[in-house]
């Protein structure tokens, strides 16, 4: 009789225990999905601010108007301050991302083709993974951009633009839970048909 009670115990217990579980689990995942668009929106923002910086300033989106290396450098600085707006408080993470549009720009300037638009919108998110106070998006994105270039043995050295678009394949944004607040961590984006970066397959902070 005893052993039955003891039995009848250690079974009450475990439900107890299993019930605990999943009633945490179902709460955590309900409120990841309550989330789901205040971290979309986010990376939205994010991406924004990266596509404005993918141009030059305007007055240097040409290719009879060098920009100065003063300049330029002024550009970076200013792009890193907008960065740390959206970013986790890490150098490193922001120096990350600053280094990846500047080369991005450093590439225009030695190709000669300089870009004067460029818009990116997310068609599909496939996957948010959460783990502990980060989550990585995945997803893809439509690119379209307008190129500035002179046309290979051109006697006028006319400059003229063309539109280039494409669809990413995948793209990732890391974000971390600052202060009851989403800040990006690391971006994984494409810039051009051939760009991969490959900088951090997952950094955590």
């Amino acid at each position: 009789m005893k052993l039955l009670k003891k039995i009848n115990l250690g079974l009450i217990l475990t439900i107890i225990v299993v019930l605990a579980v999943a009633i945490y689990s179902i709460n955590v995942e309900l409120k990841r999905n309550k989330e789901k668009d205040t971290i979309k929106t986010v990376c939205e923002d994010f991406i924004k601010t990266t596509s404005d910086y993918v141009s030059l300033p305007e007055e240097y989106q040409s290719l009879t108007n060098k920009i100065s290396e003063e300049d330029f450098n002024k550009y970076i600085n200013e792009m890193k301050d907008k960065l740390k707006e959206k970013m986790i408080d890490n150098n490193d993470a922001i120096d990350i991302q600053a280094t990846i549009l500047q080369t991005e720009l450093e590439e225009q300037l030695a190709s000669q083709n300089i870009v004067t638009n460029f818009e990116r919108k997310i068609t599909k998110i496939s996957s948010y993974t959460f783990d502990g106070n980060q989550v990585t998006v995945s997803f893809k994105s439509k690119v379209e951009k307008d190129i500035k270039y002179i046309e290979n043995g051109s006697e006028t050295q006319e400059e003229k633009t063309k539109n280039d678009s494409f669809d990413t394949v995948t793209e990732t944004i890391i974000l971390q839970k600052v202060d009851n607040v989403w800040k990006i961590v690391y971006s994984d984006l494409e810039y051009s048909r051939d760009s991969v970066y490959g900088y951090a397959d997952y950094i955590k902070y």
